[in-house]
């Protein structure tokens, strides 16, 4: 924007916010509709709650609320009070994130620690690699390193 405001193009920085605000309406159309379906896919397989099955001329109506009720989180974030709780949330969310990649190699160890016992050959599977265990091995302890210090440093004594 500002470059455009510096070459003097009048209608350049309007243009600019119309392809952004284009984008970013068609990412948020996408991701609405994509964490919708996937709740109702897992009320459909019993690993949500039934009231989630309910659908409305095709639509899955209270999977979209629920969409829209997390959605509005992010409104949280216009007051200045809020801005810590937001916070707060994005830094459990990526935790998460952490600590879920570290367990899927955790099961994938002992899914490896199931097939040898049972004397499947691994490399008649479709997905194989070499040094794969070693690999997860590797990510175990990178991810364990990273969740254990990922924590709130001194920046977050400015009470």
């Amino acid at each position: 924007m500002l470059a455009a405001r510096r070459l003097s193009i009048p209608t350049l920085p309007g243009l600019i916010n119309t392809i952004v605000t284009t984008s970013a309406w068609s990412c948020g159309v996408v991701l609405f509709f994509t964490a919708s379906r996937n709740i109702y896919a897992n009320a459909l397989n019993g690993n949500a709650p039934r009231v989630l099955r309910f659908t409305w001329r095709g639509v899955p109506t209270w999977c979209c609320l629920i969409v829209l009720a997390v959605g509005c989180l992010a409104f949280m974030s216009v007051s200045n009070n809020t801005v810590e709780v937001f916070s707060w949330i994005t830094n459990m969310v990526g935790g998460l994130w952490i600590l879920n990649s570290l367990l899927q190699n955790i099961i994938y160890i002992r899914f490896r620690a199931g097939i040898s016992a049972q004397g499947i050959d691994r490399s008649a599977f479709p997905f194989y690699r070499r040094g794969q265990l070693h690999l997860a091995w590797f990510a175990i302890f990178a991810y364990a390193i990273i969740f254990l210090v990922s924590g709130c440093g001194p920046e977050c004594d400015s009470n």
